[in-house]
């Protein structure tokens, strides 16, 4: 996203669309933190 600077967000590049989503998913299924003590404890 800072390697793109002010692209980022704009229909010239489809980066904004990996955005949306991960923001997305970090609401639907958490931050990485707590995705790996998910996958811990499925481990155990």
């Amino acid at each position: 996203m800072q390697l793109h600077g002010g692209i980022g967000f704009t229909w010239e590049c489809d980066l904004h669309l990996y955005f949306k989503r991960q923001c997305h998913n970090q609401v639907l299924y958490g931050d990485a933190g707590r995705q790996r003590d998910n996958l811990a404890a499925l481990l155990d």
